[in-house]
């Protein structure tokens, strides 16, 4: 398994590409091919193609974070994290726009709006800052 350094020139984040065994013509040329693609460094959907937003850089052994590694790292940065189930039990989802959730707390009424992330095996999760009760 191999990791590939990717950093994004649209919105300036550098990552790691889990590209398994390709090299790096085989990464280029499968990300080449795609139409459009959202960018979860930055949180911003592209209509074209990755290589024209991505500088991909060196090749080293790895692989991604388990779905529990990633989630660990998640919510020590933005903490709590509110999967597509708990956000249709616990929130009045309003509207949508340009990918954020424009939502109201059913406790406390409170209107806030949240920002999404995928986890690794591809489950979204939404994360903002509100009084968060259980």
């Amino acid at each position: 398994m191999a990791l590939m350094d990717v950093h994004c020139k649209t919105c300036g984040n550098d990552f790691h590409l889990d590209i398994g065994d390709m090299t790096f013509e085989e990464t280029h040329e499968l990300l080449e091919k795609r139409e459009s693609f959202h960018c979860d460094a930055g949180n911003h959907m592209e209509l074209s193609s990755p290589v024209f937003h991505w500088v991909l850089g060196k090749i080293h052994e790895g692989s991604a974070p388990t779905e529990e590694e990633w989630y660990k790292t998640m919510t020590d940065r933005h903490g709590h994290l509110i999967s597509t189930d708990e956000l249709r039990e616990k929130f009045e989802v309003t509207g949508f726009a340009f990918g954020a959730c424009m939502a109201k707390v059913k406790v406390t009424g409170q209107e806030i709006c949240l920002d999404f992330i995928h986890s690794p095996k591809g489950e979204r999760y939404y994360h903002g800052y509100f009084e968060y009760q259980e």
